[in-house]
């Protein structure tokens, strides 16, 4: 489908992607500036590791549910397997879906592993 007819029929329906739609659909935004300390780059954006549980990703998205309300998802991966080693769902992009997540990862975690986490830090 070309893209003209793809924004024509979205423009129709009043479908707009939430990524350009901030201010239209109340599009949750934690940024307040820095705050905190910054973590050392320690990866240097070299994401290509063989090995597991070496690096692991992590981050938070925001999904609309069917009824119009927000959930946020927690993940960690694997960088070499790919796999989701930890997962939690919440409500509320707070401290305790952070901190569920972790817990998860600390009992998925071999003995004597030292992972670096990877965050954009969002």
């Amino acid at each position: 489908m070309a893209e003209a007819t793809l924004r024509r029929l979205m423009s129709e329906l009043g479908i707009q992607p939430a990524m350009y739609n901030y201010r239209k659909n109340d599009h949750y935004s934690s940024y307040k500036g820095t705050i905190g300390k910054v973590a050392q780059n320690l990866l240097n954006q070299t994401f290509d590791t063989t090995i597991p549980y070496t690096v692991l990703h992590t981050g938070v998205s925001q999904i609309r549910l069917g009824n119009s309300t927000w959930a946020y998802m927690s993940i960690i991966l694997d960088q070499a397997t790919k796999e989701v080693l930890a997962a939690s769902i919440s409500q509320s992009p707070n401290k305790l879906l952070i901190t569920d997540t972790l817990k998860q990862l600390e009992d998925k975690l071999p003995e004597g592993v030292n992972p670096i986490i990877h965050s954009d830090q969002g």
